[in-house]
Order: C-alpha cells, then sequence, then structure tokens
C-alpha cells in the first residue's frame, strides 16, 4: 500500500487526547489503530459518529476527517424517515461512498467466540460482543 509511519506507543488517555481531542490542524497523528463497536446495534450508530462531516474530532470520533456531502446527506436522510427500506436504502449508498473512498484502511476484523452454560442465567452478550453480568446466576 506505500503506507509509513512512525509508530508511537500511547495510553489510552494520551491517545484519547491527542486523537479524539484535537482538530485537524491541532492534532499531529495522522494515523492510529483502534476498533469500533456499533453499540446500540443501529447503522446510524455504525456511520454516524465516523464519516459525517460535522463529527470531526473534538466533536465525535472521524478521526479520518473524512468529509464527504454525499454520505453526509444519506445519514442525515436516514434518520429523518422511519421506512425501514429507505433507511436500508440510504445506509447502503452510506456505505457504497465510504468503501468505494475507503478513508480508513482496514486491518483485522475479530472473531469473538463465546459459550453458554444451562446453568448460567441472567448473562448477556449484547449485539456489540459486550457483556452484561448485572443479572447473572450460576446454579449448581
Amino acid at each position: 500500500m506505500g503506507i509509513k509511519a512512525q509508530v508511537t506507543a500511547m495510553d489510552a488517555g494520551q491517545r484519547a487526547a491527542e486523537v479524539e481531542g484535537k482538530g485537524q490542524k491541532e492534532s499531529g497523528v495522522r494515523m492510529f489503530y483502534t476498533g469500533w463497536s456499533a453499540s446500540t446495534g443501529e447503522a446510524d450508530w455504525a456511520l454516524l459518529p465516523l464519516f459525517a462531516s460535522q463529527n470531526w474530532p473534538p466533536t465525535l470520533f472521524n478521526t479520518a476527517f473524512y468529509s464527504n456531502p454525499q454520505v453526509d446527506n444519506a445519514l442525515s436522510e436516514a434518520l429523518k424517515t422511519t421506512d425501514p427500506q429507505e433507511k436500508t436504502k440510504l445506509y447502503k449508498e452510506a456505505q457504497d461512498i465510504i468503501w468505494k473512498e475507503s478513508p480508513w484502511v482496514p486491518l483485522v476484523v475479530e472473531k469473538l467466540v463465546s459459550a453458554h452454560s444451562k446453568n448460567l442465567t441472567g448473562f448477556y452478550i449484547q449485539p456489540d460482543t459486550g457483556f452484561s453480568f448485572e443479572q447473572a446466576d450460576l446454579t449448581p
């Protein structure tokens, strides 16, 4: 791909301050490794914080400083409609453009594995692979 980078280790707080806490001109970081999951399970939270022009840091997490008016429009219109087919069409449009323009370099997709026991109740794996232990109970 021809990408050259100088690797600098940062703790989470330093990375957040440098990458998510500064605007495009203020941040010296041009490439970093991170992950994201749509904790709500909705296409909106998978796309809007990361690719909408108005969500450049420090507002939200568009750390690629990506901007495309067609993507912005599709994401905005998807939030305005309650028609599931129209939402699907608009999110697909946004995703297709983002994929084609590739503001990120995707490196990995984690394959998460979990197991279940009939003796374990009240334990839930959420759609974004987070765990809910609040009601967990283990019986013999």
